[in-house]
């Protein structure tokens, strides 16, 4: 793409200019497109495209005539041209990354045609997306204000016009105050620095000679930069400064102008901050001259700065259909920290209203959200580290919290591999040296979130037995210290009259000898909710009867001799998560599903929840199809829901939901007692327990009973959070990890969303628990056992508890709208009432994230809460690398 005789555009452009092979001659850059600007060749924005037809794939010359708002399409051959208005593109249809769009037009008649093009590159396509787009948005009023600032009417604004601009709004508008404006347009804080310019890490003591890039001296860079003064600025050029942004009037573009100055300020002087030593490189603190807050434990060891930073993959770091931000990287112990070097909150423009009685504020729609002033990625959620395969100075972080994270490096492929290294180093360290080891929460007299949950206590508080008691008539605390089935919590509850050897017996026929516990007993009707694994039956269908008379005994609620069981013989129900067809396949491997008719009152439930795989697999799907994107690669939205629909995530959440209902009105309605299994009975039947508890009783509700169930269904019966997450374990690959815990978190949200003030918690808890099962910042999530974390990590002495955080922070995750109710949520489990959980899916892109008056940030709390005030470290007191390879200096 090129505007005028080549230059003026890509040299305004900085993601152009980047993507034809770095800064260039800056000097050069800016003479050129001064020229440009002089001849007043700046009304139009020129590509080179060809027709898709193979038959017609001739190049020719599409112009886009920013006054006029018309495109012109030149035969290179025939000297025709075709013309139409961007007013009459109804559509434009293109696949990301790819140069090749599809045009709809309107034409005079009324009629409505295709026209197919294919640009030079996609990012060519991307940007007429855009400019066709902001041509038939704000494209007039920002013509209107580039009249306005041309006083001379010369075609271009001169360095005088701007200085009578500025002066006219009040602002500074001394000579290096307008030269500063100028030359914002050409850098802007996209800017990719020079080798003249470039300011990296070094070692202390060492000579530029040292640095691979070279740092110039004072003399140099202040004349590079005055060099790069452009001495006027074509419509063009400043059209494409700003044609992301909805311009009001001449103050609001000024204002934004502004800010274009005040990032290049930040960029070029290195945020003021003083040169500090980390780990024996140099550090010139182009962040601000400040360090992130850091959480108890946790050391900062190195920083790289100038990194081009975006959610996205596939594409580089600066490509314009990106949002990408330059700033400082800082690695710890724990996380990588992105800052941007420009860091401001959501700004509030000031706009004059057009009766001019009131004033009023309005957003800007371009601003980042002020939640995504300091991007954080925990090193345990990272799945995976790669190359760039579009930049060799680029690493590719998949994460397991649905991101895909491209960091850009103005460094040698040697820098790049080392980074790589350090990275994998961190992040995969092994399953038992996680950070949740060192970390430290730092409060006065917190609760201890370790007890938060009393097995003992819960059950008196659901009346299985009684206070002080291990057993009544009925019940008993049944605790062996892992014996019994090493995948088990140490306390559960099984029927009283079963006796050792019954026990025994019927966890043989069990798999993993994981036998039927009473997990809950709902207060309203007296049923019992048992979980267990599937039976050992068979091709044959063997059945035992120790688990025929335990499953009786669940059946009567412990009490053969209950007077209304023997009037009415009360039914149970098996629910298996599974479909009746998985099941054959592990009854040749000896397991599979009991039979109703060898229980006594007995009927089979099957849910038809797919595996942990297909779990997977819609993972990946949804984290594709959720990739960000602005409105130049938004050619998908007209088919999005229906490809959301095709990932089936909606549909493996609505059948958990709809399974739990099931198992709800059993109990509460009709008083049945349920068993609910899956396979091993840790997946699938952690999410039907804690989904039904969570519908019946209204404890789960809370923040404190919430904690609770997780920690009793999920943490304490064994879902294995050390294989579904992959904690510290570089094997992104490995069969074994699942998002299912993750689509538990979901479907609670699903629910908290039709019942908002019946929950004492907001879906930012969610959020923070969903995101720290990854982040090994807390020790609940560990191992794949009770076992493991007690006897062999030890988390209640040498761990964290996540509870103790949230509850030392109830009120960030409390719900204002919260009221106790009592009775029972019957969700609706239509897909008509399902949503996409924005705020999960949503967030790491900017384009989605809510606006003022929004007072709900999409903020992401990874452990800086107000507990760990005061650990703002400082950059003298910051630990070496360690055992952590250090990354050469050449490319920091």
């Amino acid at each position: 793409m090129h505007g005028g005789n080549g230059s003026e555009f890509t040299q305004g452009n900085p993601t152009a200019q980047r993507l034809r092979g770095g800064s260039g001659d800056s000097a050069a850059s800016a003479a050129a497109a001064a020229s440009a600007a002089e001849r007043g060749d700046g009304n139009v924005m020129r590509f080179a495209v060809r027709a898709r037809h193979k038959l017609l794939n001739k190049h020719r010359e599409l112009c886009v005539q920013l006054r006029e708002r018309k495109v012109v399409v030149h035969m290179s051959r025939t000297h025709e041209k075709k013309e139409f208005l961007c007013a009459d593109v109804v559509h434009m249809a293109r696949s990301p990354g790819s140069p090749a769009m599809a045009l709809t037009i309107r034409g005079a008649s009324g009629r409505v045609k295709e026209k197919n093009l294919v640009f030079e590159d996609h990012v060519d396509a991307a940007l007429f997306h855009k400019v066709v787009n902001a041509l038939n948005d704000y494209g007039p009023q920002l013509v209107d204000v580039f009249d306005k600032l041309d006083r001379t009417r010369t075609g271009a604004i001169r360095k005088e016009d701007l200085k009578a601009a500025l002066s006219d709004a009040n602002m500074d508008a001394d000579e290096d105050r307008v030269a500063a404006f100028m030359r914002a347009l050409q850098t802007g804080t996209m800017r990719r620095k020079s080798s003249a310019d470039a300011q990296p890490l070094k070692p202390q003591g060492g000579s530029a000679t040292d640095i691979q890039h070279g740092v110039g001296d004072d003399a140099i860079e202040a004349a590079t930069l005055a060099a790069a003064t452009p001495r006027n600025v074509g419509l063009r050029f400043f059209f494409e400064n700003f044609m992301h942004l909805p311009v009001y009037s001449t103050e609001h573009l000024l204002s934004e102008w502004q800010k274009k100055v005040d990032g290049l300020a930040e960029l070029e002087m290195g945020g003021g901050g003083s040169r500090t030593s980390i780990g024996g490189y140099e550090y010139d603190g182009a962040g601000g001259g400040t360090t992130p807050l850091l959480v108890g434990g946790e050391q900062l060891q190195n920083v790289v700065e100038h990194v081009r930073f975006c959610f996205a993959m596939g594409t580089p770091a600066y490509s314009p259909n990106t949002y990408a931000e330059i700033g400082s990287l800082f690695l710890t112990n724990y996380r990588l920290i992105f800052w941007p070097y420009v860091r401001r909150d959501v700004a509030m423009t000031p706009r004059t209203p057009r009766n001019q009685e009131t004033s009023h504020l309005r957003p800007a729609r371009t601003e980042r959200p002020a939640a995504m002033g300091e991007i954080c990625v925990p090193h345990g959620a990272i799945a995976r580290v790669e190359p760039c395969v579009v930049d060799t100075n680029g690493v590719l972080l998949g994460c397991k919290d649905s991101r895909m994270v491209t960091l850009g490096f103005e460094a040698n492929p040697t820098f790049v591999s080392s980074f790589r290294e350090v990275i994998k180093a961190v992040a995969f360290p092994g399953a038992p040296n996680t950070f949740a080891f060192n970390h430290r929460i730092k409060v006065s007299a917190p609760r201890d979130g370790w007890g938060v949950y009393d097995p003992q206590r819960e059950f008196v508080r659901q009346g299985l037995i009684d206070e002080g008691q291990p057993m009544n008539d009925r019940w008993r605390i049944y605790s062996d210290n892992y014996a019994l089935s090493p995948t088990y919590p140490r306390v559960f509850v099984l029927p009283r009259l079963l006796s050792e050897s019954e026990i025994m017996s019927a966890a043989k026929y069990r798999s993993k000898h994981r036998v039927p516990a009473v997990t809950y007993r709902h207060a309203l009707s007296g049923a019992v909710m048992a979980r267990s694994s599937q039976p050992m039956a068979g091709i044959g269908g063997h059945t035992n009867e120790a688990d025929k008379r335990l499953l009786e005994l669940l059946r009567v609620r412990g009490d053969p001799g209950d007077p209304a069981e023997q009037a009415r013989p009360r039914k149970f129900w098996i629910v298996d998560a599974r479909k009746p067809l998985a099941t054959l396949g592990n009854r040749v491997q000896g397991k599979g599903v009991e039979s109703a008719s060898s229980y006594k009152h007995t009927a089979l439930q099957f849910c038809y929840i797919e595996n942990i795989h297909h779990m997977r697999a819609a993972l990946t799907a949804l984290t594709d199809l959720m990739a960000p994107s602005d409105t130049a690669e938004s050619t998908e939205e007209d088919r999005f829901l229906g490809r959301l629909e095709d990932t089936a995530w909606p549909r493996h959440c609505r059948l958990v939901l709809e399974s739990s209902v099931f198992i709800a009105e059993k109990m509460d309605t009709q008083g049945y007692s349920v068993l609910i299994h899956c396979s091993d009975g840790w997946d699938r039947t952690a999410q039907l327990c804690a989904t039904t508890q969570l519908l019946l009783d209204p404890y789960y509700r809370t923040i404190e009973g919430f904690a609770v169930l997780v920690e009793k269904d999920w943490c304490a019966f064994g879902h294995k959070f050390q294989q579904r997450c992959g904690h510290g374990v570089n094997d992104p690959a490995n069969e074994e990890r699942s998002p299912i815990f993750l689509q538990w978190i979901e479907v609670v949200n699903q629910v908290r969303e039709q019942f908002p003030d019946a929950f004492q918690f907001t879906d930012r808890l969610l959020v923070f628990v969903a995101d720290h099962q990854f982040s090994c910042l807390f020790g609940n999530f560990l191992g794949n056992s009770e076992k493991e974390r007690e006897c062999e990590y030890e988390v209640r002495t040498r761990t964290e508890s996540i509870w103790t955080y949230v509850l030392a922070h109830e009120a960030h995750f409390a719900n204002d709208r919260y009221r106790e109710y009592k009775g029972v949520l019957w969700p609706r489990t239509s897909i008509k009432k399902s949503h996409l959980w924005q705020r999960y899916f949503c967030r790491w892109d900017p384009y989605m994230h809510p606006r003022p008056p929004h007072e709900d940030l999409w903020d992401e709390d990874y452990g800086t809460g107000i507990l760990d005030t005061g650990l703002h470290t400082d950059l003298d007191t910051m630990g070496e690398l360690g055992d952590v390879p250090e990354v050469a200096p050449g490319g920091t």
